[in-house]
């Protein structure tokens, strides 16, 4: 009877291991199209940023980490240190991801998720380096290839890369939800068919990190590469939808609306030369004591720019708790741009800095020579409407 079921076992291998081998081609042909299409994206969205200007360095950091890490395993390197090293390229690519969608609502990333994932990866990189070397330690050959470590016959080795996959996974997971939060709250603020896209995208992409978590907790043993390989469509379908979707529409994350309350540009003698106040949406409009407020700042900031702009002073930023006021240097600092605004995040300081380098030479010129407020006015209202379209005055 033994005998029997100890045959039964020896054919079934038999049949499991070519599966097991054509799921683990398609797992690495998907992983390398994947490699070889984000390296060629990268090049695209790198030429599509210098023309419109716009800054999307961590998007092109996440695409770079992402394509070394799949190449690592897609070409299956027989140096294992080197494959170790590479892999943790991926999670660290999900990082800058966390870092890109945080600019859109906050100044800088929330603390408490950043804790969170930092501390995350910094405990995969642990267990990564931690293999090598405990088998250095233990006289075990570096002769394994990278994939083999997760069925290796040594339980320390193959639970320290469980436990590496687990956070990973862990990451991802957490970055695309927070991501979508925050897609979700853009949707709900401008409805446009670029931001349609990027929610659809990452909601493949959160299909993606789910079916990597359930991998590693419940499947692990039993359907990895399968898991592996539908995983790896989603990842491939939803990158393709984000990077397609900023290469067709470039700029599309400036479009998102922000609350204005006034705009004024100074030349570099501190003259104030262009005020606008924008008309704030209904839930904008500020409180009838804050605008006494804002009306006593003006008067305070013109002042103050006619007088430090001389002496070449840096300012930047002033919180007036209740509004904020942004400043940003025009080319060659050849006068300001100021902005008051009820909040701030990270993109819409980029927007600013997008819109001064807008400025042409002779607009520049004309601020700080002698000027028709009537005549330049126009000019100023066109080009803040082209960079803030959502603004009106």
């Amino acid at each position: 009877m033994e005998k029997k079921y100890e045959e039964e076992e020896e054919l079934l291998d038999i049949f499991k291991k070519p599966i097991f081998n054509y799921l683990y081609m398609i797992s690495n042909i998907l992983i390398l199209s994947i490699s070889i299409t984000l390296f060629i994206l990268v090049g695209i969205i790198f030429q599509k940023s210098r023309k419109f200007k716009t800054d999307i360095k961590y998007l092109m950091f996440t695409l770079i980490s992402i394509a070394i890490a799949n190449t690592a395993v897609g070409l299956n390197f027989d140096i294992l240190i080197l494959t170790l090293i590479m892999t943790a390229f991926l999670p660290l690519g999900f990082l800058f991801l966390f870092f890109h969608y945080e600019e859109i609502s906050h100044p800088r990333p929330r603390l408490s998720a950043l804790i969170i994932l930092l501390g995350l990866y910094i405990l995969l990189i642990s267990f990564k380096l931690m293999i090598p070397l405990y088998m250095w330690l233990n006289g075990i050959s570096f002769d394994i290839n990278y994939v083999d470590l997760r069925i290796y016959n040594d339980m320390f080795i193959s639970t320290l890369f469980w436990m590496s996959n687990l956070f990973q996974s862990f990451i991802i997971c957490g970055v695309f939800l927070l991501a979508l939060l925050t897609v979700i709250k853009v949707l709900k603020v401008i409805k446009i068919k670029a931001i349609v896209i990027e929610l659809v995208g990452l909601i493949f992409l959160i299909i993606y990190g789910l079916l990597y978590l359930f991998r590693d907790l419940l499947f692990y043993e039993t359907a990895y590469e399968l898991l592996t390989s539908i995983a790896l469509v989603f990842s491939l379908i939803g990158l393709l939808l984000i990077i397609s979707n900023f290469i067709v529409h470039p700029d599309y994350l400036y479009l998102i609306p922000f609350p204005i309350f006034n705009f004024m540009i100074f030349n570099e003698g501190g003259t104030s030369c262009y005020f606008r106040k924008v008309e704030a949406l209904d839930e904008d409009e500020p409180q009838k004591n804050m605008e006494h407020l804002m009306a006593g700042a003006l008067s305070a900031v013109s002042t103050m720019f006619k007088e430090v702009l001389g002496a070449g002073a840096n300012i930047r930023y002033i919180d007036a708790e209740n509004f904020i006021i942004l400043v940003t240097y025009l080319p060659k600092k050849k006068g300001i741009f100021v902005v008051i605004s009820r909040g701030e995040a990270a993109l819409f300081k980029k927007s600013l800095i997008r819109f001064t380098r807008k400025w042409p030479i002779q607009l520049l010129d004309e601020i700080n020579g002698m000027f028709d407020l009537n005549e330049i006015s126009p000019k100023i209202d066109e080009l803040i409407k082209t960079s803030f379209p959502y603004v009106a005055f």
